[in-house]
């Protein structure tokens, strides 16, 4: 049974390292970001912005990496004292798509009958979302996926 379980885990281990993302180049992204906390009613939102040249999957259109765009949203604003931010993303490879779901967010938090919601705008001119280099984040997740295989094989050959 162990046996079992250790090739099974194995082929597993490679087949995550063989898989990758297949995705295309977007030569423009329009994407906003949000952010919000849970101690505090104030709510965070950054104008509609172009990003250039930004990676989609093929399957299902969503940006690769778009964890990242999130996080450098929230590290802004942990500079500016927000430490306990969730930041998200939203993006759309058309400009009248996106600002409809940006008024429709807003509305939401603004008009908000049951909470009152302090709106702040991040402007462009103190925050940008900056393009994420796929390659190194592609080479950062190889790296702890082989980690993890070897934690995981140590463990093994320990028991």
């Amino acid at each position: 049974m162990r046996r079992k379980l250790t090739l099974l885990l194995l082929a597993l281990t490679v087949f995550a390292l063989t898989t990758e993302a297949k995705g295309r180049l977007e030569k423009r992204m329009f994407i906003y970001g949000f952010a919000s906390s849970f101690k505090d009613s104030t709510v965070y939102f950054t104008d509609v912005m172009e990003v250039g040249n930004v990676w989609v999957e093929d399957k299902n259109g969503f940006v690769l990496n778009r964890a990242d765009y999130s996080l450098q949203l929230r590290d802004y604003l942990s500079g500016m004292g927000k430490a306990d931010m969730v930041a998200l993303v939203v993006f759309d490879n058309n400009e009248k798509k996106i600002q409809k779901k940006y008024a429709r967010l807003k509305k939401r938090y603004a008009e908000n009958k049951k909470k009152k919601y302090n709106v702040e705008t991040i402007g462009k001119q103190s925050f940008s979302f900056k393009t994420v280099d796929t390659e190194m984040t592609e080479m950062k997740m190889k790296d702890k996926q082989n980690k993890t295989a070897k934690k995981t094989k140590k463990n093994d050959e320990g028991k």
